[in-house]
């Protein structure tokens, strides 16, 4: 999928080195890893993981393209 998202916040790991992404996509949510601390709207493409009961989406494969 292609969606454009607004950052809510963002938690980094160090067990892992990798950021967790929180951010809105439209009416729902959506949540995912990524190496590098993003903010703002960005516009990202990747395959749907899971979703969740709370309207969560979790993401993986994500690249950042716009």
């Amino acid at each position: 999928i292609v969606i454009d998202i607004t950052v809510i916040r963002t938690r980094y790991n160090p067990e892992f080195g990798k950021y967790k992404i929180y951010a809105r996509a439209g009416e729902s949510f959506v949540d995912f890893w990524y190496k590098d601390d993003i903010k703002g709207d960005r516009r990202v493409k990747a395959k749907i993981k899971a979703q969740r009961g709370d309207k969560t989406t979790a993401l993986n494969y994500v690249k950042i393209t716009g």
